[in-house]
């Protein structure tokens, strides 16, 4: 779903106004806060994306205090994120030595390949490649011109040598090409660190997506590479106002997005695109109202066109929850012709 944030709307109306150098922006944005708050209270729950710094002595982060519920969790490694899974069996109360023991996960097969590692050009180009999942692109081979190697990798050899070379699959590894290793989630979940690190994907992943708008300490971040959580070995649990994790990474942060009450430290919380005309009016309103200048009647315009605004984002909330349900009870309908 689009989003848009209060600092955004608050620039519309400052352009409005002619005000170029953005000078009374924090004030709209406080408007916008609270007109935030009050649609909150009406049902619509805007969004916010933010880096937490965990705490290393209880592998937990503190929760922002416009905290709700929340849509995603992830934890930061080498500016990649690997999402993670909801565990309510988590253990919170352990010391950091003994944290949540390390359960045992089923076997992981892991298939090599053989690959053919060619150069034509005169020089000496070095691939890496792997032999263990624990060690990603843990070994290296140099190859000359006229002397191809062949090597057994689990993940595509790579270069970074700009001269002409060619990568090729020639089938399975000579021999047993499956090894079959038990891992515990903690283990498994370093060895997908140690994967992001070396700009490897760990195994098992397939797709990924781009994590967008995450503020750390006010400052606007990146979009950010993330690995979805569909088979993760990374938990977390939320309780008593922090989010706690099985197991941190080396310099990771935890990444939130949640469902937000509209009451945060800054004018980053993200808002649904539909919400940008009613908190934009809002914010008219208010400015209207506390400015000494204006008239009765002028102040009484803009709260009914804030007024307005709201009524038709309830309108068509309303109205796109009704379509959902006749597509649902359309999608069991049926016609036929009956004969007498």
């Amino acid at each position: 779903m689009s989003s848009t944030t209060l600092y955004n709307i608050a620039e519309k109306v400052c352009l409005s106004k002619g005000d170029k150098s953005n000078i009374h922006i924090a004030k709209y944005i406080l408007y916008g806060k609270s007109a935030a708050a009050e649609m909150c209270k009406r049902g619509f729950m805007p969004i916010q994306s933010v880096m937490l710094d965990i705490d290393a002595g209880t592998n937990s982060a503190k929760l922002p205090p416009d905290y709700v519920k929340y849509v995603r969790v992830g934890s930061c490694i080498c500016d990649r994120i690997l999402e993670l899974d909801y565990d309510s069996t988590l253990c919170v109360r352990e010391p950091v030595e003994n944290f949540c023991p390390p359960k045992q996960t089923e076997p992981v097969t892991v298939k090599t390949n053989y690959y053919r590692l060619t150069t034509k050009v005169d020089g000496t180009i070095n691939f890496v490649y792997t032999t263990d999942m624990q060690f990603p692109d843990g070994e290296t081979i140099a190859v000359t011109n006229g002397n191809p190697q062949y090597v057994c990798s689990i993940t595509v050899p790579k270069t970074n040598s700009v001269l002409a070379h060619s990568i090729d699959n020639i089938g399975d590894c000579p021999g047993d090409n499956t090894t079959t290793e038990v891992l515990t989630e903690t283990q498994r979940l370093e060895s997908d660190c140690k994967c992001l690190c070396r700009n490897a994907i760990p195994a098992g992943y397939n797709s990924y997506y781009m994590w967008n708008n995450i503020y750390y300490y006010g400052r606007l971040l990146g979009p950010m590479y993330t690995l979805p959580a569909y088979r993760s070995p990374g938990f977390f649990k939320i309780e008593n106002g922090r989010i706690y994790l099985n197991s941190v990474c080396a310099g990771s942060h935890v990444v939130l997005q949640y469902k937000s009450n509209g009451v945060s430290d800054a004018g980053q919380t993200e808002i649904p695109i539909e919400m940008e005309d009613t908190i934009l009016s809002f914010m008219v309103w208010k400015d209207a109202f506390y400015d000494k200048t204006n008239s009765l009647s002028y102040i009484q315009m803009c709260k009914e066109e804030y007024i307005r605004q709201k009524d038709l984002l309830t309108m068509q909330t309303v109205l796109a929850g009704v379509l959902s349900m006749l597509k649902v009870e359309m999608k069991y309908t049926f016609a036929a012709n009956i004969g007498r």
